[in-house]
């Protein structure tokens, strides 16, 4: 059992001198490292105190008294058990310094009985139950690192500080530095701060003179009390929070406008793009060619949602589709919008996903296409259409062959990945004098042979037209949805009329001219 001094009383029986031995074992032998000797008198009483400072190791073992006389009478203790050293917490550190990030190892060198240890790194950070263990500070300063280690007898406690230091670099420089808008009298500049972790502040220059300290976070600064229509140069340098700057110059001129009265003119927008048609992610830079003298300020949206104030923007559109882009401009006397629709075209990328529509077809070697892409002919009877379900979707499909009626229809809804979909058409042959007008149930069927058979379907369910060239062939027919069929022979007077009593054929301009040629009442 774990202790540090421990007292030992004996009671003597008989005289003699007896003594007591401190025995550890290591590695199974017996190694005695502590004795006393002392005189004891029948029923004496005496107590042994040993200290155990000395002992740094965890060890198994037995304290007992020994009868160093020899005389046969042994008063004798046995205390079997752990001896334990003292509750003693350390560690070592790989790396006590160093330039952010930086890895550090912590290895516990603690003894005793421990059964759970604690790490805190002085970051916010920690980790349990490890001996050994690696932790990256990317901000540089200093911390205390904690190891508590506790046991059955207690805990203890070792701290240690290490130190990182920031990098010997200055930050990166601002971006997208550029006027918003400006007056008479004032411009105001806005850019990007870098995304240095040690970045602090930028130091601003109006016409080289130092103007301001612009801390991190701003990212924009109003120069007032200038003078109107004059060009003005805004220089700006990064400095880091250890004190180092950078020192490359990001600069930009932007000009006041003029003042009232002056030679101001009306603005008229107008912008071009470097690239109008590409696949996604589109990058486009948009240059402004607006006209009108001083523009104060630029409003553009791009149509997805995006807007931006920069006079020459530069706009990523990543997903597919056709956009409309406005650009709206400012100055003092008035304002102008251009809106350019469908300017900008992004494609997906060809690739990805893919589904199927298998195209079943009554006509051998009829032609199949979806929207305007032709995609193949049928195939003892079919056609396997592969699409890919990333790219622009089809809206249409359609079967054709000369001397059948074209199915033109909307795609059904697009198959999932690796999903094949049926489409079944059926062409209708419109040479056989027998063809029918789907999906009326009224349709008018042209007799073959007669003279210029180019007949039409007109877009009403019960329509019908006359051949072209007939003697004013301003024919009406009688309300029935059944249609009449034409004789074939005509000018003979053989006509034929549904089998309805009360039909009535109508003509208004040669009424009497009928009346005698078909005897009609």
């Amino acid at each position: 059992y774990p202790i540090q001094n421990f007292t030992a009383i004996f009671v003597g029986n008989a005289y003699g001198s007896y003594g007591i031995d401190v025995t550890r074992v290591l590695n199974d032998t017996p190694i005695s490292f502590h004795g006393e000797n002392i005189s004891i008198q029948p029923n004496d009483i005496h107590k042994f105190d040993f200290n155990w400072e000395n002992l740094k190791d965890q060890k198994d073992g037995t304290i007992i008294s020994i009868d160093d006389s020899g005389d046969g009478v042994i008063d004798q203790i046995i205390i079997k058990g752990t001896l334990w050293a003292p509750m003693d917490c350390s560690f070592v550190i790989q790396n006590y310094s160093g330039v952010s990030p930086l890895t550090y190892t912590f290895t516990d060198t603690s003894t005793s009985n421990i059964t759970s240890r604690l790490w805190s790194f002085g970051d916010g950070t920690f980790a349990e139950n490890v001996t050994e263990i690696t932790h990256t500070y990317t901000t540089y300063g200093n911390y205390t690192v904690i190891l508590t280690v506790s046991g059955p007898d207690g805990e203890d406690t070792s701290s240690q500080v290490i130190t990182v230091i920031p990098p010997s670099i200055p930050p990166e420089g601002i971006t997208n530095l550029h006027n918003t808008t400006y007056l008479s009298d004032s411009i105001t500049w806005t850019w990007a701060d870098p995304a240095s972790t040690d970045f602090h502040h930028v130091m601003v220059y109006l016409d080289g003179i130092f103007n301001t300290n612009v801390t991190a976070g701003v990212e924009e600064f109003t120069a007032n009390g200038l003078s109107s229509a004059t060009e003005y140069t805004i220089g700006t340098r990064t400095v880091g929070a250890n004190g180092l700057f950078n020192t490359t110059w990001v600069n930009q001129t932007a000009k006041t406008a003029a003042t009232s009265g002056s030679d101001v003119t009306t603005p008229e927008a107008d912008f071009i793009a470097n690239v109008t048609y590409a696949k996604a992610p589109l990058v486009v830079q948009f240059t402004d060619q607006s006209l009108g003298y001083p523009i104060s300020s630029w409003a553009w949206d791009f149509g997805d949602g995006a807007n931006s104030t920069e006079q020459n923007p530069i706009h990523t559109y990543t997903n597919y589709g056709t956009y409309n882009v406005s650009l709206t401009v400012t100055n003092a006397v008035g304002e102008d919008t251009i809106t350019k629709n469908d300017y900008i075209q992004v494609i997906p990328m060809v690739g990805g996903d893919k589904g199927y529509y298998l195209i079943h077809c009554n006509v051998e070697g009829a032609k199949v296409y979806f929207d305007e892409d032709y995609k193949g002919d049928i195939i003892n009877g079919t056609l396997l259409v592969k699409i890919y379900l990333t790219t622009t979707p089809y809206h249409r499909y359609s079967v054709s062959k000369a001397g059948y009626v074209t199915v033109n229809e909307a795609l059904p809804t697009y198959p999932a990945k690796d999903e094949t979909k049926d489409i079944f058409v059926t062409l209708v042959d419109v040479t056989d004098g027998s063809w029918t007008r789907p999906p009326y149930p009224e349709v008018t069927r042209i007799q073959p042979g007669y003279p210029d058979s180019n007949w039409t379907r007109p877009p009403y369910p019960e329509v019908t037209r006359i051949q072209p060239g007939y003697p004013d062939s301003n024919w009406t027919r009688p309300p029935y949805p059944e249609v009449t069929r034409i004789q074939p022979g005509y000018p003979d007077s053989n006509w034929t009329r549904p089998a309805y009593l009360d039909w009535i054929w109508n003509r208004s301009s040669f009424h009497n001219f009928f009346k005698e040629m078909f005897d009609l009442q």
